[in-house]
């Protein structure tokens, strides 16, 4: 190769800036250890699944079309850009796009890698800001836990009123009643007792010739006497 011409020497010169662009970018900057290539932030064309959770944190760069889940919610990464900062040195803030959980319409919001490992990102949007305030999919969650949590103490409270009616019916018949018997059949059951033991007082009653309020308070005495015999035993 001739450089003695200057045409040469102008061709060389210019190939060698190029190469020295292309490869540690803009001459007199300091390189970026996270600087994206150029066309990596091209939308890749297979559609991207959702990242998990333990994937989004080790991921050190995001690029464009990255999806992932935050606060039940998922956000896609639009782009990104390196600001400076004040203390002389740059951050890369991500451009992400999710739907505002008030009002379900998409918006942008700018966030460090930082803030999405810690799930600090906003989740309404500008119009539906409103801060210290529960957004509507918060509110319903609350509701439904709380809804939930009342039938579960409901449920409690009949099972063990279940249980309570089992319990005495099996004292008052002299044989356990199956701890897995049904409400309709624990009802015929009481019904059956109490229709037998009305039948067996006043057939008492006419044998004896006494009142019936007197073999129903006899009645009640034996079976207190049984349930302290069974208590003490």
């Amino acid at each position: 190769m001739d450089l003695s011409t200057p045409n040469e020497m102008t061709r060389v010169s210019a190939t060698l800036k190029g190469a020295e662009t292309s490869s540690f970018g803009v001459p007199g900057s300091k390189p970026d250890a996270f600087a994206i290539p150029p066309g990596s932030e091209v939308s890749p064309a297979k559609p991207r699944t959702l990242m998990s959770h333990a994937l989004r944190n080790r991921t050190r760069l995001f690029i464009k079309g990255e999806r992932f889940l935050s606060v039940g919610r998922v956000v896609i990464v639009r782009g990104s850009q390196l600001e400076s900062t004040n203390m002389g040195f740059r951050i890369r803030h991500y451009r992400l796009a999710m739907k505002c959980e008030d009002c379900d319409i998409p918006f942008q919001q700018s966030a460090t890698r930082a803030a999405i490992r810690r799930d600090e990102l906003s989740r309404r949007c500008e119009r539906c800001k409103s801060p210290g305030k529960p957004t509507r999919a918060g509110a319903f969650l609350a509701r439904e836990r709380r809804r939930q949590k009342a039938a579960e103490a409901e449920k409690l409270r009949l099972d063990a009123l279940h249980l309570r009616r089992i319990q005495k019916l099996s004292a008052a018949m002299g044989r356990p009643v199956p701890p897995e018997i049904s409400l309709r059949d624990l009802f015929q059951a009481e019904q059956r007792h109490i229709r037998k033991t009305r039948l067996a007082h006043q057939r008492a009653a006419w044998i004896l010739g006494l009142p019936l309020s007197e073999i129903a308070t006899i009645a009640i005495e034996q079976r207190a006497r049984r349930r302290a015999e069974a208590a003490f035993a």
